[in-house]
C-alpha cells in the first residue's frame, strides 16, 4: 500500500435559524448554506445561526452559494448582516461565476441594465471566515 487512507467524519444537520444551539455550539468546522437568501427577513437570523454554530477556529468556514435571480441588493444585504456577526469574505473574496460557460469574475453589488435573463446566468460563491476570533457574541435582533 502506498499510504494509509484517511477517514473522515461528514454530518448534515437540518437547524432552525435563530434560535440558541446549546450543545452545538461551535461544532462544526464548515457550513454549507445554499439557495437560503432570498428571504431578506431572515438574514439576521441566519447570520446569527452561523454564528452560533462555527467553530472558532482561522480555519472555519461558511460556504455561501446563491444565484442572483433574486436581485444583487438582497445579496449585498446578507453579506452585510454576516459581517455585523463577524463573518467577512476570505482572501477570495465573493466571487460569480457563470453556469453558462464556466467564466469567473468578481461580486459587485450594482450592474446598471442587468435584466432578470442576465442574473440567472451567474452564481455567487463565498467562503466566511471570522472576521476576530475575539468578536463579540451578537444578539439576535430583528431588522
Amino acid at each position: 500500500m502506498c499510504g494509509e487512507a484517511k477517514a473522515h467524519t461528514l454530518s448534515g444537520k437540518g437547524e432552525l435559524w435563530g434560535i440558541s444551539y446549546g450543545r452545538h455550539r461551535g461544532s462544526f468546522s464548515r457550513i454549507i448554506a445554499a439557495d437560503c437568501y432570498w428571504m431578506s427577513d431572515q438574514h439576521y437570523a441566519l447570520a446569527f445561526t452561523m454564528h452560533q454554530l462555527l467553530e472558532r477556529s482561522r480555519d472555519a468556514r461558511v460556504y455561501v452559494v446563491a444565484g442572483i435571480h433574486t436581485g444583487r441588493a438582497i445579496l449585498s444585504n446578507f453579506f452585510h448582516v454576516a459581517e455585523l456577526h463577524g463573518l467577512v469574505p476570505d482572501n477570495d473574496g465573493i466571487q460569480e461565476y457563470s453556469v453558462i460557460d464556466n467564466s469567473k469574475r468578481q461580486w459587485v453589488k450594482v450592474i446598471n441594465a442587468e435584466d432578470l435573463v442576465e442574473r440567472k446566468k451567474w452564481l455567487v460563491v463565498a467562503k466566511l471566515r471570522w472576521q476576530m476570533l475575539e468578536s463579540a457574541k451578537p444578539q439576535m435582533v430583528s431588522a
